[in-house]
């Protein structure tokens, strides 16, 4: 993917440390930011990036002094710089591409986190004696083009009314009923006093004066828009919204600058009726899964439109990932990079542990809600799944286990170890253990080494420090594998440490040596 900016709007501009005029910065590369000021101006100048404040100085380019902004490393993402300058101010947005994967590569695991994996991974809990509480259905191959058509189709509609119209037609007359409710209110005030009310009242000894009580509880009527009919269009409605903020913050502004544009302006649409449409600020949360066909769905047409058109954009969406990252997937590229691993290893180890005789026992990715299922990997140092085989073994997979020094049974013989994905398989002779740590950047890379993007020393080293240090109580040495999954190209380094070529849009390559490790930890079950 290539680095863009947005269309010039100051003379803020970029150079590598190589004094090399550049767009934008790279990601993970240091360089400056050329600010538009004389060095007799330095002391009147105000920067920030991001809101934060940032110390101009000066530096020789070209033998010539000039007024820069050190550009320290920084991850994918939006960036804003903002300079206050003898009474004006200049700004420069920009945007830092991944320079790991593609953009092709991004939009894939963007719609695996966000439509294929939560399913896949259902499904093969089901298949292995998992009970989930639905019957998920195989994802449809999903990619940007079809996610903004299925979006176009829930904002403005298709042989029926979309969100916008609705929200327009019902800003002035939405559903209401008749609520009785019960209000505290002065004694001489009350109107229609509730009789069990008037219990309560009495037996506050605070609440007496005269021996009569000072407040009772008075039933009114009144009405509320409160209902699960306008719960399920506020419903509908959020996740709509959220849904185009994800995928604008994916969308490149110079190679899909139409789209984008669309985007955006069903997001401002959205953003408008939503405003024009005030009385859902009095509605709650949908309880209840959005299945559920009252009268008023059936009868009105604003109210059938949306129950339709809720239950087709949730059709390809039977599990949901309960991920907040995706909210600003581009700032948050390291991390959802490391979540899609995670996820891909999940829908592995159960498949092949899986086809292998074992059954699940136990999980806590899955979870149904009154509001739909959702899948979320807590990373509290417990099993996500638990699987056991035929003989009675047991397999375990824990994200962000800690193995503390000494522990038991499995412990550090040094510091506490912690990799991100734990597989153990324990039987009457131990626990043995395959680990798996997804790294978007390198340990190698975090401390500022140079280098072509393969592992380092340093990141070997993590490898074999896992390998070496974790043991169970009789000082045995328990890992059988430890390997790093990264976007670049497969390594070993001897038969237990390696690197592993693991890449959105292309893991077969990673699902085979995955599958493989975990075939052999299992063995014939």
């Amino acid at each position: 993917m290539s680095a863009t900016a947005s269309p010039p709007t100051s003379d803020i501009g970029f150079r590598s440390l190589a004094g090399k005029e550049v767009a934008v910065p790279r990601e993970w590369q240091q360089g400056l930011v050329i600010l538009p000021a004389g060095v007799d101006q330095l002391t009147e100048i105000s920067a920030r990036v991001n809101g934060r404040h940032v110390a101009p100085q000066v530096q020789l380019l070209s033998g010539e002094p000039q007024v820069v902004l050190a550009w320290d490393r920084a991850g994918p993402g939006w960036y804003h710089i903002e300079l206050g300058l003898g009474g004006e101010s200049i700004e420069r947005r920009f945007r830092i591409e991944p320079a790991k994967i593609s953009g092709a590569a991004f939009e894939s695991m963007l719609m695996d986190l966000e439509e294929r994996l939560p399913v896949t991974i259902a499904i093969a809990l089901k298949d292995a004696g998992a009970r989930i509480g639905l019957d998920p259905v195989p994802p449809e191959d999903q990619t940007l083009a079809t996610e903004v058509a299925r979006l176009r189709r829930a904002v403005h509609g298709s042989g029926k009314p979309g969100l916008v119209e609705v929200l327009k037609r019902l800003s002035n007359d939405p559903h209401r009923l008749l609520s009785n409710v019960g209000e505290w209110v002065r004694s001489r005030d009350s109107r229609r006093p509730d009789p069990a009310g008037l219990v309560q009242a009495v037996w506050s000894p605070s609440n007496l004066e005269d021996g009569r009580p000072k407040r009772v509880l008075d039933r009114r009527v009144v009405h509320t828009v409160d209902l699960y009919e306008n719960r399920l269009l506020k419903a509908f409605a959020t996740e709509v919204e959220r849904r185009l903020r994800r995928v604008s913050a994916v969308l490149d502004e110079t190679a899909q600058g139409e789209v984008k544009a669309e985007v955006d302006q069903m997001l401002m649409s959205m953003s408008l009726v939503r405003r024009l449409a005030s009385f859902l600020d009095e509605v709650g949360l949908l309880r209840s899964s959005p299945s559920r066909a009252t009268m008023v769905l059936m009868k009105r047409m604003e109210y059938r439109a949306v129950y339709e058109g809720f239950i087709e954009f949730r059709r390809n969406r039977s599990v949901h990932l309960e991920e907040p990252a995706m909210e600003e997937p581009l700032n948050n590229l390291p991390y959802l990079y490391q979540l899609w691993c995670t996820l891909v290893v999940i829908d592995e180890v159960v498949a092949t542990a899986a086809g292998q005789g074992w059954s699940v026992v136990g999980q806590r990715l899955v979870s149904p809600s009154r509001a739909g299922t959702y899948l979320d990997v807590l990373k509290d140092g417990r099993p996500a799944v638990t699987m056991k085989s035929a003989s009675g073994r047991r397999l375990r997979l824990i994200p962000e286990r800690s193995f503390a020094r000494s522990g038991s049974p499995l412990g550090s013989v040094s510091f506490t170890q912690r990799p991100d994905i734990s597989i153990e398989v324990t039987d009457s002779e131990g626990t043995r253990v395959l680990l798996l740590d997804p790294k978007y950047k390198l340990v190698s890379e975090d401390e500022g080494e140079p280098g072509d993007g393969t592992p380092k020393k340093t990141d070997v080293d993590k490898m074999h420090a896992y390998r070496d240090a974790i043991r169970d109580v009789g000082g045995r040495h328990a890992v059988e594998h430890a390997a790093t999954l990264y976007p670049g190209k497969s390594v070993a380094y001897g038969a237990d440490v390696s690197a592993i070529h693991s890449y959105p849009g292309e893991e077969s390559e990673m699902r085979k040596r995955v599958r493989k490790l975990v075939e052999d930890l299992v063995g014939d079950g």
